[in-house]
């Protein structure tokens, strides 16, 4: 199915039963155009898969004594996931998430993931592998698109 092209693609470094398992228990979600999924401050919850349609990643920061502002990050689609960093880190939420239109997502608990790594320690560097070559293309993406500037002189 879909979902589970999708989930393959993400967690590729798990084995087949540990997908299947986590398919099974994670909470399938629909939601909203302008709904906010997982709010910037908020405690890691767990992660999130975009099954369908497409969330904005905004960040809020203050400017001047009272006003804040809202500037978009990221778009992520089908098949990237979000609420990564909290769960790696334990810090909450560094961005809000948005739904941009009508938006399927697959929630996977916290508590679940963290059920699996205690009974089965192998299964954690499995499911770390699989956030960290999540992160790793994200950052040759980012790479990509920063705006390179010559260095002039020597150091």
């Amino acid at each position: 199915t879909q979902i589970s092209v999708a989930f393959e693609s993400v967690f590729s470094a798990l084995e087949p039963e540990e997908q299947s398992y986590l398919l099974k228990m994670a909470d399938r979600q629909e939601v909203e155009d302008g709904d906010v999924i997982l709010a910037q401050g908020s405690p890691h919850r767990g992660i999130w898969l975009v099954l369908a349609g497409q969330v904005r990643i905004e960040l809020e920061r203050p400017d001047g004594e009272s006003d804040t502002v809202v500037g978009d990050l990221a778009r992520l689609g089908a098949g990237e996931i979000f609420g990564e960093m909290s769960f790696v880190d334990g810090y909450p939420a560094s961005a809000s998430v948005v739904a941009n239109g009508r938006v399927r997502v697959l929630h996977i608990q916290a508590d679940m993931i963290t059920a699996l790594m205690l009974g089965d320690p192998t299964f954690g560097a499995r499911f770390f592998r699989s956030i960290a070559i999540t992160l790793v293309g994200r950052m040759r993406a980012t790479n990509q698109r920063v705006e390179f500037v010559p260095r002039v002189g020597k150091l």
